[in-house]
């Protein structure tokens, strides 16, 4: 199985300026993620997608390829994510004649996963040959307890049917996306199938799955990474 990893990072951000080469714990943001892709022998390359040179440049001081330069219609704030992994794989095919079996999406603004949930990820692709493996961690807010507002401004449950539960440990279990890991096949991307009936989870802890949008996770994430590396 050869996968290769693509770590998307646009220069524009709407929450935190600069948001993928934020600093964090002494180095850039992004330089997390891609120590992280580089400590794992399964990945064959480690590749960064964006259209801003300077974090081209920090990207490679950190091990990252970045053979090409994102086009701009792809680095918008409105641009489809899918539409830049098709892109990278489209490139990589045409100019380098290079092929793998799967895409590993690393977003940048996940540093507190782990490479071990990484590896974890692509175990699940093996094990039951998925065309896609998204990771995803126990919901914070069952969806049976979440109510919407209607038109009356009326509470109403946001599950139709849903079932009267009143204790939490009778709840079944829901899973919510993490936005930590997405995996692939790459055939699967060329073919525009951004679904497939052969998808399946790779579960992580809360705890590895924050995922920064504002100023405030960054400080949640420097917070529980110092905590991390305290010695025990």
């Amino acid at each position: 199985m050869k996968i290769f990893a693509l770590i998307p990072a646009r220069g524009g951000s709407r929450g935190i300026p600069r948001k993928n080469i934020a600093p964090l714990l002494g180095k850039p943001l992004i330089a997390w993620t891609i120590e992280q892709a580089l400590q794992i022998d399964l990945i064959d390359r480690v590749i960064v997608s964006t259209e801003d040179a300077e974090i081209a440049a920090i990207a490679r001081d950190y091990g990252a390829e970045t053979p090409f330069v994102r086009p701009a219609e792809l680095a918008s704030d409105t641009a489809n994510g899918m539409d830049v992994l098709v892109h990278c794989a489209r490139w990589l095919r045409d100019e380098e004649q290079y092929t793998a079996d799967y895409l590993l999406e690393l977003p940048v603004t996940a540093p507190l996963r782990l490479p071990q949930d990484i590896v974890n990820t692509v175990e699940v692709a093996r094990t039951y040959d998925a065309d896609i493996v998204v990771s995803v961690t126990p919901a914070v807010e069952h969806p049976y307890w979440v109510r919407r507002i209607d038109e009356q401004h009326r509470l109403q449950p946001f599950v139709n049917d849903a079932p009267d539960v009143v204790r939490r440990q009778d709840l079944p279990d829901a899973y919510a996306l993490n936005g930590a890991v997405y995996m692939i096949r790459v055939n699967t991307l060329l073919n525009h199938a951004a679904q497939s009936a052969k998808t399946y989870p790779s579960i992580m802890v809360r705890e590895n799955s924050v995922d920064i949008n504002t100023p405030f996770d960054l400080e949640l994430v420097e917070f529980m990474l110092q905590r991390r590396q305290r010695p025990t």
